[in-house]
């Protein structure tokens, strides 16, 4: 029963990530919940994968991602939580 109940855990954890979508932020400055400024053409939701490699997003609602990458000039600012629940580089 262990064998079976450790397995359905690695699976749903490895199968959680494999479906994430990369969102990456178009550049200039504006709001983290309007899908125009994300490549994606949608928000990112705590399944998704955000690239951050310019300008300034603007958190005004708690988000929660799988991970994030932040370069070059990009920065997050704002009044409100960020959740990472995989990988923050």
């Amino acid at each position: 029963m262990k064998n079976y109940l450790l397995f359905f855990s690695l699976s749903f954890l490895f199968n959680y990530h494999i479906n994430a979508t990369t969102c990456k932020w178009k550049g200039g400055e504006g709001n983290w919940n309007d899908p125009s400024n994300w490549i994606c053409g949608i928000v990112p939701s705590s399944e998704d994968d955000v690239v951050i490699d310019s300008g300034i997003v603007i958190l005004e609602t708690r988000v929660i991602i799988s991970s994030v990458i932040i370069s070059g000039q990009g920065k997050i600012v704002g009044n409100a939580n960020l959740t990472i629940v995989y990988n923050v580089n």
